[in-house]
């Protein structure tokens, strides 16, 4: 693209490549901070003393309390004659309660279903010095196991570590989260 250099004007010494820049009568930053430090200086005094005055007034209260002794302390208080007594402690002191037959028979088939036995298996290796070292590992933790031996019906033999038995399956299941708390996964309850 061509240029028409003759009409070419000329930029003045006082004028800037962007523009001329203006002169403004607003107040310099300097005085801007400063006046934010005084500011900051004097609200900080005013708590800090307001703080000590609150303070001295506590430290007054709490010097004029008195600790009650042991025996003051603990001992029965008489209650108050109140609007509403209320007298259900009276009632309920002699009260007897009889259990109709089907609650009985309930709980002596609870106690069939309490000779119920679980048992715990951790884990079934065909070398006994796997299933040593898994037992050794539970015995860290705190917890009995015994190896019983196994043949398969193909003929080969397996071990398997096991604990237990136990009376409740909520036992047996304390002991697993345990153990697999401790790294030791895989354990199923039968």
């Amino acid at each position: 693209m061509a240029r028409d250099f003759a009409k070419k004007t000329k930029m003045r010494n006082s004028a800037s490549r962007f523009g001329k820049q203006k002169e403004s009568n607003a107040i310099p930053a300097w005085t801007w901070v400063i006046a934010g430090l005084l500011i900051g200086t004097i609200a900080t005094v005013m708590i800090v003393l307001s703080l000590n005055s609150v303070d001295t007034t506590t430290k007054e209260v709490t010097k004029k309390k008195e600790i009650p002794s042991a025996k003051s302390r603990y001992q029965a208080v008489p209650a108050e004659a109140s609007d509403t007594d209320l007298d259900f402690h009276y009632l309920l002191e002699n009260k007897v309660v009889e259990l109709p037959d089907q609650t009985k028979q309930n709980s002596s088939s609870k106690q069939k279903l309490s000779t119920k036995r679980y048992i715990m298996q951790c884990g079934s290796f065909r070398k006994i010095g796997s299933a040593e070292s898994l037992k050794a590992s539970i015995a860290l933790n705190g917890f009995t196991a015994h190896i019983k031996a196994t043949d398969a019906k193909s003929g080969k033999r397996w071990f398997r570590v096991v604990l237990g038995p136990y009376t409740t399956k909520r036992m047996a299941e304390s002991e697993r989260h345990q153990l697999e708390r401790n790294s030791i996964n895989n354990c199923r309850i039968w």
